[in-house]
């Protein structure tokens, strides 16, 4: 039985975009080890598209949106990451991150 990852709180988990953008690139580094996908962005990369090597293109390399959001439903602040898959095309995932700070829990891909 897998364990569902514990997600972050406002008041806990609040962490500068610096402290973001540090710990995504280094999640990227490491590959799918670090990643969560939930079935909303497994539907999406098949909706449209895309692949894991893309996701991981974006996390390296793309940019952190500065405007987070708190989720009331799930608890947790969502971040946005913008950047190019591997053919260059535009993509933009949407994340939170467990409150352990061991993973990345994607959203959503569009």
């Amino acid at each position: 039985m897998t364990q569902k990852p514990t997600i972050s709180t406002p008041q806990a988990k609040q962490k500068s975009y610096t402290h973001i953008e540090q710990f995504v690139k280094q999640i990227a580094h490491y590959g799918k080890l670090g990643l969560v996908f939930t079935n909303h962005m497994k539907d999406s990369m098949m909706k449209r598209n895309f692949a894991t090597s893309d996701v991981l293109k974006v996390l390296a390399t793309g940019s952190l949106i500065r405007k987070r959001e708190f989720d009331d439903t799930y608890k947790n602040w969502k971040y946005r990451i913008e950047g190019e898959d591997i053919e260059g095309e535009k993509l933009t995932l949407i994340f939170s991150i467990t409150e352990e700070e061991d993973a990345l829990i994607l959203i959503t891909g569009c």
